[in-house]
């Protein structure tokens, strides 16, 4: 994979909202951060004509703004799949847990990769590991999926989740069908 001859790419496609969160429940992240030449499945777009896309792992953290406090808060709770009108991996439609509900944190620094989740984002930051599946989920072309965060949040004024905090990268095989 990758080689100069290789028919087949893997790579990370980064995305996030395209805008600040804060009182928004439920987002999709339709905007791709990735270089032009690198397909924008899954954020905003569908899988490239004459190619099938595998879904390797993702990264993301569960967040907790610096600005949360007691009574004014915004966090992230889930991060939801969907492959058309099917929510992935969750029979209740919630999505993925990526759930930091802490408050008021000590020192008043973003909390990331501090709550509970399935992975996370191997960086500094974030410690855990990425979410790997396997087998990969397949995608053929014309196909898409939604990502979407949920975020819980204090109903009023909410906290800014800022787009860099809630960025995901997708780890995709891109081959030719």
């Amino acid at each position: 994979d990758n080689g100069s001859k290789s028919s087949t790419f893997v790579f990370v496609s980064y995305g996030d909202t395209g805008a600040n969160l804060q009182l928004v429940v439920d987002t999709t992240l339709g905007e791709s951060n990735n270089p032009a030449e690198y397909p924008d499945f899954p954020f905003g777009s569908l899988v490239p004509s004459g190619h099938k896309i595998e879904l390797l792992g993702i990264l993301a953290s569960d967040v907790g703004p610096a600005a949360n406090v007691t009574g004014t808060y915004s966090m992230t709770q889930y991060l939801k799949l969907m492959r058309g009108r099917e929510v992935l991996f969750d029979e209740d439609h919630n999505g993925l847990l990526y759930y930091n509900p802490q408050q008021d944190p000590p020192g008043a620094v973003n909390l990331i990769g501090e709550g509970y989740s399935p992975g996370g984002n191997f960086t500094q930051c974030d410690i855990k590991q990425p979410l790997m599946f396997d087998p990969p989920l397949t995608f053929l072309e014309g196909e898409e999926l939604s990502v979407i965060w949920h975020i819980a949040n204090d109903g009023t004024t909410g906290v800014v989740i800022s787009q860099a905090l809630q960025e995901v990268g997708m780890i995709l095989k891109l081959s030719p069908i």
